[in-house]
């Protein structure tokens, strides 16, 4: 008998300090806002006290608060961040009023897309040599700049052989012509 007294106090007592708190986040527009991380604030030193995240339908429960001074904060993507009243949890449970979110004005500015073709492309019938926009390129002729090429090489009588394989003998420009 004791004990089951002892409990019954115990919840009465766990209840009358702890109470809960409830309310709706929604748009401008006043539809609810599904996925809306909702913090609790002391208002002491603003430290966050719980969290929630708004059902489908916006509304959002904190229970087992402690008496004290409060208010809810309401952050979303694409919405700015929303702030209630200061309120002050007693002996009863709260509702507080609908939270309500507007929209950021956050424009995209211009995007440039840029590429770059790689330094080499090894193709089943040949390698490409990209040379453009590497610093290889300025001031080379076409025979400079195959010998600065990774797996290029030339002999003494300027033949080139790509990765050990020879690709031929020059023409009268000095190089071979790939089409």
């Amino acid at each position: 008998m004791r004990t089951i007294f002892l409990s019954l106090l115990t919840a009465i007592t766990f209840y009358a300090q702890a109470q809960k708190i409830s309310g709706v986040a929604k748009d401008d527009n006043g539809t609810p806002l599904n996925g809306t991380t909702i913090s609790l604030h002391r208002t002491t030193d603003s430290a966050v006290v719980k969290l929630a995240v708004s059902k489908e339908n916006g509304s959002y429960t904190f229970s087992g608060i402690k008496e004290g001074n409060y208010k809810v904060s309401a952050s979303n993507v694409g919405y700015k961040t929303a702030f209630s009243d200061v309120f002050t949890v007693a002996a009863s449970d709260i509702i507080l009023p609908e939270i309500k979110m507007s929209k950021a004005a956050a424009a995209l500015g211009n995007v440039t897309v840029t590429s770059k073709k790689p330094m080499v492309e090894v193709k089943a019938d040949k390698t490409i040599l990209n040379v453009e926009g590497t610093i290889n390129s300025t001031g080379s002729n076409a025979l400079e700049l195959l010998r600065k090429s990774p797996g290029v090489s030339l002999d003494k009588d300027e033949n080139i052989s790509l990765a050990g394989k020879n690709t031929g003998n020059k023409n009268e420009q000095g190089c071979r012509c790939i089409e």
